[in-house]
């Protein structure tokens, strides 16, 4: 006994024929371009520090043009906020595979430890990286935290 066929599931015949498009006078509109960000102002990474209390930055130290030649000076600011940045007469430098290194002194005033992850801020325009720990980062948001976990009502 055969099934009954179901019309919709069955081809046509004949191929269906697409129309071509008509000619339009005028192109159509583009839809409105969003407000220009300064894109390169500010590239982020988050990376680990790892056991030799090095942070792997690759991609941002590239977008900043540094090399493992570039002398660098770090200096703590804002609590455990830390400021890399390109210095003629800096002491430290990037390694062959541009993994910045923080002084074990800068790491204990951070108390950072290995395996900590830390959110690297690179500014090409201002030739800097800013490091930023997570319990600052907590610290920095928490009201923005607040703000929009409550549906973004005023308290």
């Amino acid at each position: 006994m055969s099934e009954p066929r179901i019309a919709a599931l069955i081809p046509p015949g004949a191929p269906r024929r697409i129309p071509e498009p008509s000619r339009l006078s005028e192109p159509l509109p583009l839809p409105p371009q969003p407000p220009e960000h300064e894109r390169a102002a500010w590239r982020y990474s988050i990376v680990k520090l790892d056991a030799s209390g090095r942070l792997a930055s690759r991609a941002l130290l590239e977008a900043l043009g540094w090399s493992a030649e570039t002398p660098l000076t770090h200096a703590l600011r804002l609590g455990p906020a830390v400021l890399i940045r390109s210095d003629r007469y800096g002491t430290a430098t990037a390694d062959r595979d541009l993994r910045v290194k923080l002084p074990a002194a800068l790491r204990a005033r951070c108390a950072l430890r290995t395996g900590d992850p830390v959110l690297l801020a690179a500014s090409p325009t201002h030739q800097i990286l800013l490091i930023y720990t997570v319990p600052f980062l907590d610290e920095l948001l928490s009201d923005a935290h607040q703000h929009i976990s409550s549906g973004g009502q005023d308290r």
